[in-house]
């Protein structure tokens, strides 16, 4: 057990850990925690973290005296009992497991008791971290692949996309028939079907593939400001169409959005490495491997309050 002090940290000083996680996250292929990745900089994580409120998280540190020496935090969603959990971050001069133990203890003891279901999106090689998780009863998926598309300044050209096929903004005819895809693509989304079909603000996007005016496909995409790039988050078609272009549109669409929308430098997206389809189209389009991160998963019990 590491003898560090481990409290809970108020809102008001969430910015303050920034350098800490921003130090101990890395970067490329060495990067711990994609949950917690939000920049390149330290002054980007610390501008996310205060915009998080404290109905949405909660952070818990470990000091040895006056030292910070460790981090872990979660944001969560109360309706949907989920929590998406960020670190734990050790001191490179300690050792990690003990303490990393101690601070995911004291977060789960620090979270709604309501929360039953919690994930951690490890890069692929942090061994510590995955091993940790593993201890502490996290089943780990077969990964997923970060894959990166330089824009330069040049936009891609579009291409025509099969006969029939047009791209349109979501509308209220259409929502089961998306609702009904985003349930079977993605049985556990960050993002609910409400927000996903309904209005967008300026650095959202959520776009509908009809063939011959019924709806087939759909992409949701944002523009991160703090690496000025493009995001495509979902991206799904129906299966009897698959292998039709339709796919390749809707990413089209989303590169083309950021691009002329925001002037993107990158686009950037995240595919199951079981996805053989999926990622050979986003190779042919021009993206490239960034990293790799391992999902880990557990589900409790809602604790009594």
């Amino acid at each position: 057990m590491d003898a560090a002090r481990i409290e809970v940290v108020p809102r008001t000083r969430w910015p303050r850990l920034a350098p800490f996680i921003h130090a101990c996250n890395g970067d490329g292929p060495a990067l711990r925690c994609l949950h917690s990745h939000v920049g390149p900089r330290a002054a980007g994580y610390a501008a996310e973290l205060r915009k998080l409120s404290a109905d949405e998280a909660r952070f818990v540190a470990a000091w040895d005296r006056a030292r910070l020496c460790g981090v872990a935090g979660a944001e969560f969603d109360p309706a949907a009992g989920r929590a998406w959990l960020r670190g734990p971050f050790v001191a490179a001069d300690r050792p990690f497991a003990p303490l990393a133990a101690a601070l995911h203890d004291a977060l789960m003891v620090a979270l709604p008791p309501t929360l039953v279901q919690f994930d951690a999106f490890v890069g692929a090689g942090c061994d510590e971290a995955i091993s940790l998780y593993r201890s502490l009863g996290y089943e780990a998926d077969a990964g997923d692949d970060e894959l990166y598309l330089d824009l330069g300044a040049r936009t891609p050209p579009m291409s025509a996309g099969p006969p029939g096929l047009t791209i349109r903004a979501p509308q209220a005819a259409w929502r089961d028939t998306i609702a009904a895809l985003q349930v079977a693509e993605f049985p556990n989304p960050y993002l609910s079907t409400r927000r996903l079909l309904g209005r967008q603000p300026p650095d959202r996007i959520t776009r509908i593939a009809l063939l011959d005016g019924v709806p087939v496909g759909y992409m949701h995409a944002h523009f991160d400001a703090e690496w000025h790039e493009g995001y495509i988050d979902f991206l799904a078609v129906l299966p009897a169409v698959r292998r039709r272009g339709v796919a390749r549109a809707l990413v089209e669409a989303a590169i083309d959005w950021s691009c002329r929308r925001h002037r993107a430098r990158g686009v950037t997206l995240t595919v199951r490495r079981d996805r053989d389809g999926a990622r050979a189209l986003y190779l042919s389009l021009g993206f490239a491997h960034a990293r790799t991160g391992i999902g880990l998963r557990r589900r409790t019990a809602a604790r009594a309050t």
